[in-house]
């Protein structure tokens, strides 16, 4: 049954909703799924519900101004606890149930509620208020001296006083901001403030009588609260109450109830286009390839002509989602525009808003007709917004006047005063207008990043940017400062898609996330570059509408780097799993190559927990084939947890017979040949052809160097001429293999080869620059011990290998420290490591920057290093690893090369 919506409300929510029941009374006005099917009321029983309720509340000494939180779950009853708290002339304080005992207690001393209504599910979490605050319970379990509701519902009395009268200047709701930079502050909202807000709503069209809202958001929210509860309810349409967030549980919802009006946050809607894109991505390459182009045709057509032809081409997709979704409405947080274009092309109707909680809370809305993607819309027609102070793009402070803006902050008057000038209300979001009047927001004011040049950086923005990357699931950009600097740069936190990176294989998840984050740095202005980087494996702290709490992030970050994080004590399916004949011989081989005292759970990732980098993966596998035998290198490669050992390790187990054990050393792994196919790809001559285009690159690389560049060598008549050796270097950026390359003689040069990055030499010029280059591709999802034998099975060909033992460019122009890997093959195989130091390559081609700009290089061979059995016996009497000093050991000389140069460069010239 379709209701309808009388012509003139009452400024008073209560007396509203009382009009719109009477005027459909049959109609449902809520629903929620129950064990034996939806559990639904309709307006006639909720009014009543209200009657009664504040009638008992004004029996219990509710008046005008008396504070009664509400700590429970979405659900029917809270709907009714809220219009009854109104209706008795209280005002109503939504709570977070999420908040932790002591958070929700605080605030329930603070609003001074001594009356809060709660569920089975929030109650034990209240338990400790004292006496004087009484709690009712939704359900029948709760107290049996009759604080339920049901109780309170039923109970009649003929004495019983009338609720009091309400003014629409009255405080309807106390609602607490979400605290993304700070303390939460208490709004107070008027019933005048958020009727001006619900019929402006209901004016622009976007829903009717006929909708159905489903509620997701948790209604302590002023944005689900006034889209998905308020609003609804005053235009006598439907409201659905979902439990299970589960998407299994959505979808059966969006069913069977024929949802219309999907009320979410941005991260919501990513979730269901990634699921959509990801089925798409699944299918056969020709259906993939016309599926895209479908949609880009579709949203084309959509724009220029305003045809849904999205919604006929995707019907399948529709019919998942129930069929009958008109609108998806976004807002909490600021939508990434191509999940809205997707969206949008795929046939969904997506609209964007903007509001706060002090301005109860919508500001402006994306109208259903002449949209603009990117905007938040247009201003509602009862609300005013001005920029402030704008700079020369129109970019400023939002300000916003009108109905809607809040009374002010509780008990806090400085705040008001400060947020509240003149009638306007300063939102501290920052924006601009265009020639239409429609909104965009740019970010917070408090987030605003300044760099040292000045430059204004919105976090948001760049957060969008980087987390175009499948590789990462979660991006937060924060000013810090480095260890021994005042000045801060952009450091970016970053959670990895972990199910991306498993089925991607990649064994080297750090060397991986910052590859991604240069790779994308390239598209990105200079002044946009990342710094620093710190990796989570927990979702970044957000409120529940999906804003990034970045004084929470920013405490994570100082944690990680000052003290390692707590642990929670393992649970029996843990202890379970590690107490097996299995877990132990793992746990034992784990703690043989980790420090002392290292606790090892199930859960920990082997790299980000555990720190096993590439090279200590190599060592945990011959730890563990020391206990269990021989093993296939994918096995212990290709976990990613303590737990995807253990469990790769028993099925292995189970299907393989035990095989002797093994006891390998680093020379041992070493003098395995790789593998056949590799081995031939990567020492085998270049055609003729190649050798005489190489050659000539190479020569030309060098004029272009020493004359663009003003490239300087010295030290190079220290190279060795003849047998094998190692060229270690500093690695600045693009330029360094290609600087050493054209640096070197010829009679080296052709016989020099160095690791790379496989993804980087895939196909194209690039595969034949590898060719001639003879480059060793490594990659992500391949094992250390396949690089490392082919560089050995190089060596022992008489060839040279050039080395960056970084493992990665430096980010900022400082050398970091060496990975043990040069140290390694220094330590076996006993050949020569020639020290290489570059200067002037980092500022040449920085690390932001798309192209190489001229800026002089200098670059300066040292004397052969050879680390002897004596050195090796010396540290290992000393309790230090031999590999890591060798790599110590070579880090210093090349240290001291580029002190030399820097001396040499302040010396003063000579006299003539």
């Amino acid at each position: 049954m379709t209701g309808s919506i009388p012509r003139q409300l009452p400024q008073v929510i209560p007396e509203a909703f009382a009009e719109v029941a009477r005027a459909n009374p049959d109609a449902v006005a809520m629903q929620i799924k129950a064990e034996d099917g939806y559990r639904r009321l309709t307006y006639r029983e909720v009014l009543w519900q209200v009657v009664q309720l504040a009638l008992a509340l004004t029996e219990q000494g509710v008046k005008e101004g008396t504070r009664v939180a509400v700590v429970a779950e979405n659900r029917p009853e809270w709907a009714v606890a809220y219009l009854g708290i109104l209706a008795a002339g209280g005002t109503a304080v939504p709570l977070d149930v999420q908040s932790s005992p002591d958070a929700l207690a605080s605030a329930v001393r603070e609003c001074e509620s001594r009356l809060v209504f709660v569920s089975a599910g929030t109650a034990p979490v209240l338990g400790n208020l004292g006496q004087d605050v009484r709690l009712v319970n939704f359900d029948d379990d709760g107290d049996p001296d009759g604080s339920r509701l049901s109780t309170w519902l039923t109970r009649t009395s003929p004495s019983r006083p009338q609720p009091a009268s309400v003014a629409p200047t009255d405080v309807a709701s106390l609602l607490y901001t979400s605290g993304t930079t700070k303390k939460p502050k208490g709004v107070l909202l008027t019933h005048a403030n958020l009727m001006a807000n619900a019929t402006a709503l209901i004016g622009t069209g976007l829903a009717g009588p006929g909708d159905n809202f489903l509620v997701i958001l948790p209604l302590h929210h002023a944005y689900p609260f006034m889209i998905a509860f308020l609003v609804p309810l005053l235009l006598g349409a439907r409201i659905t109450f979902l439990a299970s967030l589960k998407g299994p549980d959505l979808i059966a919802c969006l069913r069977d109830t024929r949802i219309t009006m999907f009320v979410g946050v941005p991260q919501v809607f990513a979730m269901i286009r990634r699921a959509i894109l990801d089925e798409m991505g699944r299918r056969p390459a020709p259906v993939r390839q016309l599926g895209r182009l479908l949609m880009t045709l579709c949203g084309r057509i959509r724009d220029l002509t305003g045809w849904n032809l999205g919604r006929l081409v995707f019907a399948q997709v529709h019919r998942r989602f129930g069929g009958s979704l008109r609108l998806l409405c976004s807002g909490g947080a600021k939508l990434d525009p191509q999940v809205g274009r997707d969206l949008i092309s795929l046939g969904f109707t997506v609209r964007e808003g903007y509001g706060l909680t002090e301005t109860a809370p919508v500001v402006s809305f994306n109208p259903l007709h002449g949209p603009k993607l990117g905007s938040v819309g247009l201003p509602l027609p009862n609300v005013e917004v001005r920029i402030v102070d704008p700079d020369a793009q129109g970019t400023g402070e939002i300000a916003v006047r009108g109905p809607n803006v809040m009374r002010g902050y509780d008990r806090d008057p400085a705040s008001t005063s400060e947020a509240i000038r003149d009638g306007w209300f300063h939102t501290g979001d920052l924006g601009n207008l265009d020639a239409d009047g429609f909104l965009f927001v740019t970010g917070r004011l408090k987030e605003l990043i300044v760099t040292a040049g000045g430059k204004n950086i919105f976090p948001e923005e760049l957060e969008a940017a980087y987390e175009c990357s499948p590789a990462l699931a979660e991006v937060c950009v924060l000013p810090m400062a480095r260890a021994g600097e005042d000045e801060e740069h952009l450091h970016a936190v970053v959670v990895p898609d972990f199910d991306y990176l498993k089925r991607q294989r990649v064994q080297n998840v750090t060397m991986l996330l910052r590859d991604e984050i240069r790779k994308i740095a390239l598209t990105l202005p200079p002044y946009m570059r990342i710094m620093g980087i710190t990796i989570l494996k927990e979702p970044l702290p957000r409120t529940r509408l999906g804003k990034i709490q970045r004084h929470l992030v920013h405490h994570q970050v100082h944690t990680v780097t000052n003290q390692p994080p707590e642990r929670p004590a393992p649970s029996p399916e843990d202890r379970s799993l590690l107490e097996g004949e299995t877990g132990r011989k793992v746990v034992e081989a784990l703690r043989a190559i980790l420090p002392a005292q290292t606790a090892v759970h199930p859960g920990d990732h082997l790299e980000l927990d555990l720190g096993l980098d590439s090279l200590k993966r190599v060592e945990m596998i011959v730890a563990l084939e020391r206990r269990f035998g021989p093993l296939p290198e994918a096995l212990a490669g290709n976990a990613a947890t303590v737990q995807d050992l253990v469990e790769g390790l028993r099925d292995f187990q189970q299907h393989h017979q035990p095989l002797d054990s093994a006891s390998h050393s680093w020379g041992d792994i070493l003098k395995a040949d790789p593998p056949p196919a590799v081995r031939e790809h990567v020492l085998a001559e270049p055609r003729r052809l190649d050798r005489a285009a190489g050659a000539f690159a190479f020569s030309l690389l060098s004029i272009i160097f020493r004359a663009g560049f003003r490239l300087k060598v010295r030290g190079d008549d220290q190279l060795p001429l003849e047998g094998p050796c190692l060229l270690a270097s500093n690695h600045l950026s693009f330029m360094d293999p290609f600087l050493i390359l054209a640096a070197v003689p010829r009679s080296l040069r052709t016989r020099l080869y160095a690791l790379g990055w496989q993804a980087y030499f895939r196909s194209g010029f690039r595969a034949w620059v590898g060719r001639v280059g003879h480059v060793i591709p490594v990659a992500s999802d391949a094992p250390m011990t396949t690089a490392l034998r082919t560089s050995a099975a190089v060596i022992r060909a008489g060839k040279c290998l050039l080395i960056f033992p970084e493992g990665q460019r430096s980010i900022d122009g400082r050398m970091m420290p060496f990975k043990k890997g040069i140290g390694i093959l220094a330590c076996e195989l006993g050949v020569p490591v020639v020290p290489i130091f570059i200067s002037g390559s980092f500022e040449a081609w920085p690390p932001d920057a798309a192209w190489p700009r001229l800026h002089p290089i200098s670059m300066r061979f040292g004397t052969g290093i050879t680390i002897t059995r004596a050195m090796i016996s010396a540290w290992a009497q000393a309790g230090r690893d031999p590999h890591e000093a060798a790599s110590n050991l070579i880090r210093e000389h090349i240290v001291a090369l580029g002190s030399a140069s820097a001396e040499r460069a302040a010396a003063p010239s000579p006299p003539p």
